[in-house]
């Protein structure tokens, strides 16, 4: 079954939003209880949202399509909003609701596969990182063998996927470095993750990338972070 761009947007945007129902029900472990669905999303769902659409998407376009998706299901008769309670709905069905959203899963499943492969190609100019074959390319020299797996491997991945700057705190998180837990600071990380700028030089030599060139490529941000060059 192949989709368009559109459904295949119109298809993720849905399935964020079962998702978001999905854990609540989780939640109150009861599919016939009423659950609340706060006009402003989560923190988490903001985040969801931007990993597949875009970091430049804003907070108020989010919230409109979000909207969108629960007035559809509404459309449908899938759910119904508590006229005494603000933010709290139902299923009017349970088992049609279950339908839809195994449909929907089915969909998004293949949809998430294909996305999937088409991330782990990550290019910058003219350096190509495919992480699905674990090489590393610059220009038309021969690919090197790289595993993905490797700490400035990974740092160069998330450098290359997120086309801005990139603090040193989401970097830990990213890499699951042992620095990092819950309350650490920039400053506290800013050492450790420097390293991995320093031993991505190497690998980006070998594949004949000058050193002048590495230098421009990789921008470090004073006390905050780094981020590719964009020009």
């Amino acid at each position: 079954m192949k989709m368009n761009i559109a459904k295949q947007q119109a298809i993720a945007k849905i399935w964020l939003v079962l998702q978001e129902i999905q854990e609540k029900v989780e939640l109150t472990n009861d599919v016939d209880a009423a659950i609340n669905l706060p006009v402003i999303p989560t923190k988490q769902y903001y985040r969801e949202f931007r990993k597949i659409f875009g970091e430049e998407v804003d907070d108020e376009y989010i919230c409109q399509e979000r909207v969108g998706i629960l007035n559809g299901l509404e459309k449908r008769d899938l759910i119904m909003w508590e006229d005494e309670f603000p933010g709290m709905i139902r299923f009017t069905t349970t088992h049609l609701y279950d339908d839809y959203y195994k449909e929907i899963e089915k969909q998004y499943t293949q949809i998430d596969s294909t996305v999937s492969e088409q991330q782990n190609i990550l290019q910058w100019q003219e350096l190509k990182l495919d992480l699905s074959k674990g090489t590393l390319q610059y220009k038309n020299s021969p690919p090197i063998d790289v595993s993905p797996s490797e700490e400035e491997i990974m740092f160069l991945a998330v450098l290359m996927r997120a086309k801005r700057i990139v603090e040193y705190v989401e970097i830990a998180r990213e890499l699951k470095m042992n620095c990092y837990h819950q309350g650490v600071t920039n400053e506290d990380l800013a050492r450790n993750v420097q390293y991995l700028r320093r031993d991505i030089v190497p690998v980006l030599e070998k594949i004949g990338m000058p050193r002048s060139e590495i230098k421009r490529m990789i921008v470090s941000i004073r006390n905050k972070g780094y981020k590719l060059r964009t020009k």
